[in-house]
């Protein structure tokens, strides 16, 4: 009798041409993003690659929720960095294995596509990929950070060293390294935190001006930024899931308690103002939504003009519009609305403001000193707070 061979798994949609495997999708699968590359040479790694694109194409299309999570934009770029040929053990290998891990789904969706994507792709991958751990050295990650400084600045240079460190704890937990990080002995300045903010005056100006050119689903988008402390993100993906009655008051409230904000995954419930409510359900009536039925959970809530909803860029873009019909020298950005309403909680909140924006905010600012820098930027009426905190002081003292 001959001897038994091992048997040979075939894995669907791939093939092997002069020792070189290749993925093949059709049909419906180039429909949703998949696109035909090359893994490499026949081995134990490009196998493991195919798998993992196969079954993530059965994932897809039985539609689980855990992969409707993630974008077009990262499964593709998920695609080509599994497609790419590492040496082994290097450090491009391990980013491989660490964007498969669970822990890595489990990141907020904005963190993994706007952080360590962004890092990966931009700043980490073409130095370093393709070394090993323990060849990089100190003068490699100075010099590397000094040449992002001098090219994109210092908030550039500053994230794209955050990353690292923090990529260079996944590492040593993958067994790619025993080694302290290299990065250590690097000083990695911090840029001054932005200290802009909008009155409530102006930001209902700049919402009418909106509401008049045209712009009504940004006008709404300006008014709930303002009035539920929400990140653009967080207020420019709201759907239909996420609307809600107040039965106190009888307005809207935008509850993300379940899913949680866009960056951090933290659980966050937005409320509105009288104005922002009323400038809700207008545009509700001009859409055509009935108040009172419930909506399907995937309605966009505020779109553009075409009906479409709003991306990052366009919204940034529209908002500029408008910016310069009220005021052509004003640069403030949506973002700075979130700031202005955490000084108002410290203006009126006197020793609870921290505890309060976190619980208004979803943000860290009662444990984070760059956090408070950041959203509590010096303001006159918090000085003259203090200077009458001050004489309350004086009087107990004398008295006493």
């Amino acid at each position: 009798m001959g001897e038994k061979r091992d048997r040979v798994i075939k894995i669907p949609y791939t093939r092997v041409i002069a020792g070189v495997r290749y993925f093949e999708p059709r049909g419906r699968m180039v429909q949703m993003g998949f696109k035909p590359c090359s893994l490499g040479p026949d081995c134990d790694r490009a196998r493991k690659a195919a798998w993992t694109l196969y079954e993530r194409w059965n994932a897809d299309r039985k539609g689980k929720p855990a992969k409707k999570q993630q974008s077009r934009g990262e499964e593709a770029r998920e695609t080509t960095c599994l497609a790419q040929i590492y040496p082994p053990d290097s450090i491009g290998e391990a980013w491989q294995r660490w964007v498969q891990t669970s822990e890595w789904r489990r990141l907020a969706p904005s963190t993994r596509h706007k952080i360590w994507w962004e890092a990966w792709v931009k700043r980490i991958e073409p130095i370093f990929a393709t070394s090993h751990p323990d060849a990089v050295t100190l003068e490699d990650i100075s010099e590397w950070r000094q040449q992002i400084e001098r090219a994109s600045g210092l908030d550039a240079a500053h994230k794209a060293l955050k990353t690292w460190r923090a990529f260079w704890r996944k590492m040593v937990a993958l067994r790619y390294t025993t080694l302290s990080d290299p990065s250590i002995g690097v000083v990695n300045t911090e840029p001054k935190p932005r200290n802009q903010r909008l009155s409530h005056g102006e930001v209902v100006v700049r919402a009418k001006a909106a509401w008049r050119a045209g712009y009504h689903g940004l006008a709404c988008i300006i008014m709930v930024l303002f009035d539920t402390g929400f990140a653009p993100v967080d207020a420019r993906t709201l759907r239909g899931r996420h609307l809600s009655i107040d039965p106190k008051n009888g307005r809207f409230f935008m509850d993300r308690s379940q899913e949680g904000r866009q960056k951090t995954g933290v659980p966050v419930i937005g409320t509105l103002s009288k104005f922002g409510d009323h400038l809700v359900r207008r545009y509700f009536e001009m859409r055509g939504i009935v108040t009172g039925v419930e909506l399907h959970p995937e309605t966009v809530l505020f779109c553009m003009r075409s009906g479409v909803p709003y991306g990052e860029s366009r919204m940034a873009g529209d908002y500029a519009t408008v910016r310069a019909m009220v005021d052509k020298s004003d640069l403030r950005q949506l973002r700075d609305m979130r700031r202005s309403g955490v000084i108002e909680v410290f203006t009126g909140g006197d020793e609870k403001g921290a505890s309060l924006s976190t619980e208004k905010f979803g943000n860290s600012i009662d444990r984070s000193n760059r956090l408070f820098k950041t959203y509590n930027p010096v303001d006159l009426e918090k000085v003259r707070q203090a200077d009458a905190a001050r004489i309350e002081g004086r009087r107990r003292r004398n008295k006493g």
